[in-house]
């Protein structure tokens, strides 16, 4: 199969000025022209599956020209990348100066066992979880053959047992992908098994501590699992442990002819479980720090990348570039901000005004499931229909058309609030774009396309109070309800040329009224 890589002759808005109603045509923006140029063709021998998925197909294509682009940076000796960051499997090369990806046979194992939504963190969680069982199951054979050379039928039995079921587990784990049942038989296994050998053996003394590796299932539960659940964990291997222990008090002090036998066993008790409650309390606090920590660097990256585009940079794949055939772009624009600006406080204007109104964009963004790519001063821009979310166009569109007459609700409520007269004027256009990450430092999800450029232009052409359709946007949304939609002719459109473009106005309504088309 080619894949043919094509070079836009400019960026799609990256200097996009947004003006305000004195100065309607704005600064320069350049159109894309796609180039016909063949930048590099290879013949890869992946075909396409008969039902893939849209975030499979767009992961595949972003790998293939991932691939073009390495090689082409090879044999044309073009200075774009140093060879030493490219791995001989240009499907894991990050751009960055190390391997993310790791690739020993415990990652691959928890790999086949997770679900392909399993995020990188507990990945990594779950290959150290099946590394410290497969230890276990080495500790326990040649904890079989010992009591076996000792003539301790009974309790060379019980290790074997255990590692034939860690093994029959683990494969079913692999295989099933059943992790979960995986890890709570395991933990039960840690857990019982010593003590069971406890009381094979006869006792402390005969079973020399033995009972202590139990102590392994709270503290594996604490690092693999969660805080949360390891306290259960500890709360049976404490009881458990003071139980036998002070069960076992009598023959201990029987045997060692103590003249202070309670005390004696207060010892046994303090110095066995007092140094596991210290070890597992200070594990605990410092795994439950690493989840909180862990939570609000999530919740950071999250607001700043798409949740599937974090996983995929996490996951290595760097650049991302994924070619979407239908997306809708929305464009709003303060009018006359900039202007009072100039006048007005900025604490009050930006720091206040400004700020409850992204605020409250930002929150109908994400209540309708959409994705923010930017604000660009008092510029705000909203994309449909990324990620793979859906390839139906007209549901972007009426996505796109619901959250631009809530905007135009919030900044009526936020007006008051601040007593402001400021209106807002909304552009918007469906088409195909490309979407993705570029670069190695100070990552940012963005668009680009003919599509971006004609919606900045349907914004900046606009009328206060009103959005600017274009004609493609007004076949999808013409039968609409909710919105008186009035043909504005043709009109010169900078950069585009002639265009036949619509004005939409919202019918006066209650936000909770606005529904769903």
């Amino acid at each position: 199969m080619t894949v043919l890589v094509h070079h836009a002759t400019s960026d799609a808005h990256a200097a996009v000025a947004f003006p305000d109603e004195n100065d309607n045509d704005g600064d320069e923006f350049p159109t894309n022209k796609p180039s016909s140029i063949n930048y590099f063709s290879s013949n890869l021998s992946d075909s396409t599956p008969e039902f893939e998925t849209s975030s499979a197909r767009l992961r595949r294509r972003s790998y293939k020209i991932k691939r073009n682009a390495i090689a082409l940076a090879i044999d044309k000796s073009l200075d774009l990348c140093d060879n030493d960051h490219i791995e001989n499997d240009p499907y894991k090369w990050s751009g960055m100066d190390c391997r993310v990806i790791p690739d020993h046979i415990f990652y691959k194992l928890a790999v086949r066992a997770s679900s392909s939504f399993t995020s990188q963190r507990e990945l990594i969680k779950r290959s150290t979880f099946i590394l410290m069982c497969s230890l276990t199951v080495l500790a326990g054979m040649i904890w079989g053959v010992m009591y076996a050379l000792l003539d301790e039928k009974i309790a060379a039995i019980m290790p074997f047992l255990y590692s034939a079921i860690n093994g029959a587990s683990l494969a079913s784990c692999t295989i099933e992908g059943r992790y979960e049942m995986f890890v709570r038989i395991q933990l039960c296994l840690i857990l019982l098994l010593p003590y069971t050998v406890h009381f094979a053996l006869g006792g402390w003394q005969e079973s020399g501590g033995v009972m202590l590796w139990s102590f392994l299932a709270p503290l594996g539960s604490v690092f693999f699992r969660s805080s949360s659940e390891s306290l259960r964990w500890f709360q049976v291997y404490i009881v458990t442990s003071i139980a036998i222990l002070l069960g076992g008090c009598v023959s201990i002090m029987d045997s060692i002819s103590s003249t202070i036998p309670s005390a004696l066993c207060g010892y046994w008790i303090m110095n066995i479980v007092g140094v596991t409650t210290i070890v597992y309390f200070a594990a605990f606090l410092f795994a439950r720090e690493l989840e909180i920590e862990y939570a609000r660097s999530e919740e950071l990256l999250h607001n700043i990348l798409p949740v599937s585009i974090a996983k995929r940079i996490k996951a290595g794949e760097l650049p991302i570039v994924d070619n979407l055939d239908s997306a809708t772009i929305l464009f709003a624009d303060l009018v006359g901000f900039t202007k009072a600006s100039a006048q007005m406080n900025p604490n009050i204007l930006i720091g206040a005004f400004l700020r409850d109104v992204f605020s409250e964009f930002d929150r109908l963004v994400e209540r309708r499931g959409l994705e923010k790519i930017k604000t660009i001063g008092d510029a705000y821009m909203v994309a449909a229909g990324l990620n793979g979310s859906s390839t139906e166009n007209s549901h972007h569109a009426v996505e796109i058309m619901n959250i631009a007459a809530e905007m135009f609700q919030v900044m009526s409520k936020v007006n008051k609030r601040y007593d402001m007269q400021f209106e807002i004027r909304v552009g918007v256009h469906t088409g195909p774009v490309i979407a993705g990450v570029i670069g190695i430092k100070k990552f940012a999800y963005d668009v680009w396309g003919n599509t971006v450029n004609t919606a900045s232009r349907m914004e900046s052409h606009g009328m206060p109070g009103f959005i600017h359709l274009s004609q493609e946007m007004y076949n999808l949304v013409l039968d609409m309800p909710g919105f008186n939609i009035a043909c504005r002719g043709q009109s010169s459109i900078k950069g585009l040329g002639l265009m036949t473009t619509y004005l939409a106005k919202p019918i006066p309504r209650r936000c909770s009224d606005i529904l769903m088309w």
